[in-house]
């Protein structure tokens, strides 16, 4: 009898690691909830890749969009056998929650100083080559190098399209351009593949030179 009820905690548990964190996303000017903020999270491992070195492997990814109350939920551990076998070091289930927060024209502030449960958010003043490279390296960010492309395109194409829509708003010079290519190439790139990106990007600029 108590093995079956511990069986049967254990079976509940990542319904509740799934709705048991929740975090409320704020503007921290106006203290109003933010709708639309997305939050990627990434969980990895210290995988071996020789005899002698290792480095991180990112085997799970997950992407939540706050409501219009600000809410939403992220698990906090990896339910997934995978990571014992790109790990050396670590148990089965690891502790995750550490995501980050994008949304166009927002930038968010040091995670230590968010109360419990909460995240704040702050208008970002920076416009041009500054939000783009901030964009960019959110990107870079957001990688995840070994889980299934199509896997990676699913969870990460909606945050790709925002980022690009944002980037394109943003880029007005040659070297703001040059930038916006690069964020362009990295969508198309989870999308479609290296040699789609390529060609959708060389199509575009030839779009931009007729102009």
């Amino acid at each position: 009898m108590t093995v079956a009820f511990i069986l049967m905690l254990l079976s509940l548990w990542p319904l509740y690691d799934h709705y048991g964190h929740p975090v409320r996303v704020y503007d921290g000017a106006t203290g109003e909830p933010i709708e639309g903020a997305l939050a990627v999270g990434r969980w990895g491992a210290s995988g071996w890749i020789s005899m002698v070195s290792s480095r991180e492997v990112c085997y799970k990814l997950l992407v939540a969009r706050s409501g219009t109350n600000g809410m939403l939920y992220m698990p906090r551990w990896s339910w997934s056998g995978r990571a014992l076998s790109l790990s050396h070091d670590d148990p089965l289930f690891f502790p995750g929650g550490h995501f980050f927060l994008y949304r166009p024209g927002y930038y968010e502030g040091p995670r230590e100083a968010n109360p419990p449960g909460q995240r704040i958010m702050w208008r970002d003043p920076r416009t041009g080559m500054e939000r783009l490279h901030f964009i960019e390296w959110n990107q870079s960010n957001a990688e995840c190098n070994a889980i299934l492309q199509v896997d990676s395109a699913i969870q990460l194409g909606p945050v790709f399209d925002a980022m690009l829509q944002e980037a394109k708003g943003l880029a007005s010079t040659p070297n703001e351009r040059i930038v916006l290519s690069n964020i362009r190439w990295a969508r198309n790139y989870l999308l479609f593949g290296s040699e789609a990106a390529t060609e959708m990007n060389r199509q575009e600029r030839a779009k931009e030179e007729k102009k």
